[in-house]
């Protein structure tokens, strides 16, 4: 699903705008960024959650040359399916 068919079928289901569901949409993505670049967890209940976590650096080692590299400490975002959805989805693909 593209994000035009996204916001086309929500218009759809809220009878709503395509202009009203797209800002709304735009204004969420931008709570959840704010709130997981912030180090909060944010739960989207019957979805996951999404966490923000911090990998150490380490050292790399190149299997061919043998050489070690040392690779910085970063950030990654984490979804976590959560188990209702998860269901749903198996119940799907078995259909």
């Amino acid at each position: 699903m593209t994000h035009d068919q996204l916001i086309n079928e929500l218009a759809v289901r809220l009878n709503w705008t395509n202009e009203k569901v797209n800002e709304t949409l735009k204004a969420g993505v931008e709570i959840i960024c704010d709130n997981v670049s912030d180090g909060n967890v944010v739960s989207i209940q019957d979805f996951g959650s999404l966490e923000l976590k911090k990998i150490s650096e380490h050292i790399y080692v190149d299997n061919e040359t043998s050489e070690r590299y040392l690779v910085p400490p970063k950030l990654d975002v984490s979804f976590s399916i959560s188990s209702t959805f998860k269901e749903r989805f198996i119940k799907i693909k078995h259909i």
